[in-house]
């Protein structure tokens, strides 16, 4: 980091009025603070993932702001990073519970592969309890999952890993009525998703079939 980093004085704190040094001080910490006034030049930008950092930097400082994962997107776009360095880091923001993470089916196979296939280790679990959260947009995760599943069931992992990861994930789409009739619908379409993987089409037949008979509710379907 240090060879790759311009270390620059954080003095010019010094002249902002004393009650708001204090005040932004004892809401950032005194880096937190000079990253703020250093960030007040117009040729930078301040790089953090606290809004309200943000938000006090562009009305106190009129600073620019960018948080990691639209960064790390810049980085990968332009080749200075991988596209899997970009998802495993997406995957580990999601780990870590940062609100505003935007992932896909790959982060999200990333998030289980970092956890090495257990989805109650982080940052799978994370996800896990994103798939439960009944706020969330049941449409956009399932069109997540299918892409999800379509990757895991090539991947040369235990069989009742497969499977375990995947009734995960069905537990939380299949809590919620408009999840239901999704879940139902891919049910039926299985071979179109699958395409020529026959094999993982059947694994993944076995596995839903096993995981709707022995859920402890019905799968409950609109009336």
């Amino acid at each position: 980091v240090e060879s790759n980093t311009e270390s620059r004085s954080g003095a010019a704190l010094a002249a902002v009025e004393a009650s708001k040094r204090e005040l932004l001080e004892n809401l950032f910490g005194q880096y937190g603070a000079e990253s703020l006034v250093l960030a007040s030049d117009p040729d930078h930008v301040l790089w953090t993932d606290d809004l309200i950092q943000a938000q006090v930097s562009a009305q106190e400082f009129g600073a620019r702001r960018v948080w990691t994962q639209p960064l790390l997107g810049t980085l990968a776009d332009g080749g200075l990073i991988s596209l899997e360095e970009y998802t495993d880091a997406s995957a580990r923001l999601i780990g870590m519970e940062f609100i505003t993470t935007m992932f896909d089916a790959s982060s999200l196979f990333a998030g289980f592969r970092l956890a090495e296939w257990a989805s109650y280790v982080r940052p799978a679990a994370q996800f896990v309890k994103i798939f439960s959260d009944t706020q969330t947009d049941v449409q956009a995760l399932f069109t997540i999952f299918v892409g999800f599943i379509q990757k895991l069931f090539q991947e040369p992992i235990a069989r009742s890993d497969r499977c375990g990861i995947t009734r995960s994930l069905l537990d939380g789409l299949g809590r919620r009525p408009d999840g239901a009739v999704l879940l139902m619908s891919l049910r039926q379409s299985v071979a179109w998703v699958f395409g020529v993987n026959a094999v993982g089409q059947m694994q993944f037949e076995e596995c839903y079939d096993h995981w709707l008979a022995h859920r402890e509710h019905p799968l409950l379907l609109p009336g």
